[in-house]
């Protein structure tokens, strides 16, 4: 294939550079975005995956979760997610009950129709490797957020384990909401996970300028504080209608996040061995590797190999070798005939079920290290209307 590099890198520097364009545009708006409208959050804090010394991995058994993604589930699962949910039975989501990962799990398992002991764990990272070493059969994880990017920690812990297999996306579309056991006038500090926070900014400076802001480890977990908190505190905290409920406390305000476009991005993912000798199918891949570091153009090179496919993110990370080296995170996915990106429902695979194998043949020579997750299908719940208001009534 012939390639014209001058034009290839200027397409190449753009999709390097449109993230951080992106975040520039989104932080613009939020200062002219009213009050009231919706947001996401991915409930994580980035970094370096933490040491056994920094984080408790104690998982627990959600037995709430699993009778409410008992009483929502069809009666049926679609046909091109029964690989999916063969899987579906002990799942790992980033704990306590009420966040918002818990809440794309439960939604999740009523699409593909399969019950399932959902077990929370208190950090990303501790999700992915309990997948990683047999703890559980898979889980759902968020990989990124609309507003505030990739989730580090996420991609730390996958790059680091070679046994896991991508299975599913979910798109996740998120609201908060403020909740306390005191009145609203009586609000003097406000509780949550630092991106709801960031999230929810133009709210509490225009309704709670002087509210004292303390971060929380989850949604969930602000919603346990502010619930424990003696009544003279003023405690509130900014967390989903179900973490709320779960700890006592009542609503204040809701749909309070300063952007209405956030959603949160989570994968599924299983060992490699639990889906081997299986024909998996999907509009999408996601490809990690490390190139040489010693070879010009190394990254141009690379997507140039995959310009029949759509290109849609573009992500790196330290390779934690040498300064220099990085790790490449690149989803891509399939063109329909017209060469145009190909649309995909809910439940139905349209398009071209990308060859993975393909994929890493045409990239395993401009590659130190090269891994090709996928392919998998994609599933949008802010379009699903169906499931999403069958899911509200058992979990709102």
């Amino acid at each position: 294939m012939t390639t014209n590099r001058p034009q290839l890198s200027i397409r190449i520097l753009f999709m390097l550079l449109a993230p951080a364009l992106t975040l520039c545009l989104v932080s613009c708006s939020r200062d002219a975005t009213t009050t009231g409208t919706t947001a996401a959050e991915t409930e994580t804090s980035t970094g370096a995956i933490p040491t056994t010394s920094e984080t408790s991995a104690a998982p627990a058994t959600s037995e709430a979760s699993t009778k409410a993604a008992t009483a929502a589930s069809p009666a049926s699962t679609p046909a091109n997610l029964s690989t999916q949910a063969a899987l579906w039975e002990r799942v790992a989501y980033l704990g306590p009950e009420g966040t918002h990962s818990e809440a794309a799990a439960l939604w999740y398992g009523t699409v593909l129709g399969a019950e399932a002991e959902l077990v929370s764990y208190d950090t990303n990272a501790d999700v992915v490797n309990a997948v990683a070493n047999g703890e559980v059969d898979c889980c759902l994880v968020a990989v990124e957020n609309s507003l505030e990017g990739p989730v580090n920690e996420v991609h730390d812990a996958l790059a680091a384990a070679d046994n896991l297999q991508v299975t599913g996306e979910v798109l996740w579309p998120v609201h908060n909401s403020l909740m306390s056991k005191v009145p609203a006038d009586n609000i003097k500090v406000i509780y949550s996970h630092e991106q709801a926070l960031s999230q929810c900014k133009t709210y509490l400076e225009a309704t709670y300028p002087d509210a004292q802001l303390v971060s929380a480890s989850s949604t969930a977990e602000a919603a346990r504080l502010a619930s424990e908190a003696q009544k003279d505190d003023g405690a509130a905290a900014i967390c989903t209608q179900r973490a709320g409920e779960l700890t006592g406390l009542t609503s204040i305000a809701s749909s309070i996040e300063d952007n209405q476009n956030n959603a949160t991005r989570f994968y599924q993912l299983c060992r490699s061995e639990d889906v081997s000798g299986q024909t998996l199918q999907g509009q999408k891949a996601a490809i990690v590797c490390q190139l040489e570091s010693s070879r010009q153009n190394a990254i141009v090179d690379c997507l140039g190999s995959l310009d029949d496919l759509e290109v849609e993110r573009v992500y790196t990370r330290p390779a934690r070798t040498v300064l220099g080296d990085y790790r490449y995170f690149i989803d891509v996915r399939s063109k329909g005939e017209d060469g145009e990106q190909t649309e995909q429902d809910s439940h139905e695979a349209q398009g071209t079920t990308l060859d993975a194998a393909a994929i890493e043949e045409r990239l395993s020579g401009s590659c130190d290290s090269l891994r090709v997750l996928g392919p998998f299908p994609v599933l949008d719940a802010g379009t699903t209307t169906t499931e999403l208001s069958n899911f509200t009534q058992h979990t709102e």
